[in-house]
């Protein structure tokens, strides 16, 4: 009787256990749809937590582009973007400001370049010669499921290799680490001011 009775509260605690589990599973899909409220570093953070623990990238949580209104002139609203990046060869709209991940410039360990200088501005600061992007929905979704891989442009016509993703981070030009890092080539976009009224 007392085995049966350990194996029962065994059992008791094993359910309590999975419900509990199955509540906390339902708390970060709560958060992540909440995501908009957060910053662009915040939600890449929380997508790259995600992907690390569960290997899985929810698609249908990523911001998409392709409601960005570029033509509207821009209004003083904090939700409203300031500039946007598109594909330097075919003009498909990438991303704005409101989806760059920032980080600090110049901290962190400074690579060089083969002439043996880093990339710098004109006043000798170092320089980033990407733009870093939280993940976006026009990113492939059988390459986001890799750890690492290529950014192509979305429009199947051009698929001009824009840049690189690291779910685990890389190193920024300017010598900054970026978690999680998706890197579009400053060289690989155009960078647009969105018209004023």
């Amino acid at each position: 009787f007392l085995i049966f009775l350990i194996f029962l509260i065994f059992l008791i605690f094993l359910i309590f256990l999975f419900f509990w589990f199955m509540e906390e599973v339902g708390l970060v899909e709560e958060v992540v749809s909440m995501s908009s409220a957060l910053s662009s570093s915040e939600r890449a953070n929380l997508h790259a937590e995600t992907f690390l623990t569960t290997g899985t990238v929810d698609h249908d949580n990523l911001p998409d582009t392709a409601q960005v209104d570029v033509s509207a002139p821009a209004s003083h609203s904090a939700h409203d973007f300031l500039w946007y990046a598109r594909c330097r060869k075919c003009r498909q709209l990438l991303a704005t400001n409101q989806h760059v991940v920032s980080h600090d410039v110049g901290k962190g360990f400074k690579q060089t370049k083969r002439g043996g200088a880093n990339a710098t501005s004109s006043g000798g600061e170092p320089e980033c010669t990407s733009l870093y992007v939280e993940p976006m929905r026009w990113m492939d979704q059988e390459a986001l499921a890799d750890r690492a891989g290529v950014l192509l442009c979305p429009n199947p016509k051009c698929q001009t290799r824009l840049g690189d993703f690291d779910w685990a981070g890389s190193t920024c030009s300017c010598g900054a680490w970026v978690t999680p890092a998706f890197q579009i080539k400053m060289s690989k976009i155009d960078k647009m001011k969105k018209p004023t009224t």
